[in-house]
């Protein structure tokens, strides 16, 4: 009975283990998508609201009472509380897993640390979501 279980178990892997590969080919559709959404990002972003936390609150500028810009260079966050440099951190995009999904989705890691999922609802719209329990997603404008 034993040989029959280890019997089923090592061929219930090998047909299930075997369509598995490295994602990592450096050409293929991932590569490029990081590749645009690099350019795409560059540029002053303006904060137009957050969403989230564990009470499911909306903030703004005018809840706050803040302004809140991001810059990204190609190379460098920088992050800016009412026109006051806040942070400034290395960046990049990644394909990456998050604490939400095992499957890779676009990240942005500052410093090397996965920090926010993104998205681009347009040119001009973009969405960064918190990669922590009870975060919020950040809604920024193109300025």
């Amino acid at each position: 009975m034993h040989y029959l279980i280890a019997v089923i178990a090592a061929l219930t892997i090998a047909t299930f283990g075997s369509g598995c590969g490295s994602d990592s080919d450096p050409t293929g559709p991932t590569a490029m998508t990081i590749d645009a959404d690099q350019e795409q990002i560059i540029g002053q972003w303006e904060w137009d609201y957050s969403f989230g936390g564990i009470a499911g609150m909306q903030i703004d500028p005018e809840s706050t009472g803040q302004t809140r810009k991001l810059i990204f260079d190609g190379q460098q966050l920088q992050q800016f509380v009412n026109d006051s440099l806040r942070q400034s951190n290395s960046y990049d995009l990644a394909m990456d897993q998050t604490i939400f999904d095992l499957d890779s989705v676009p990240v942005v890691r500052l410093d090397g640390v996965t920090t926010f999922t993104y998205t681009f609802e347009d040119a001009n719209l973009l969405i960064l979501n918190d990669n922590f329990v009870d975060g919020f997603a950040h809604h920024y404008r193109r300025d």
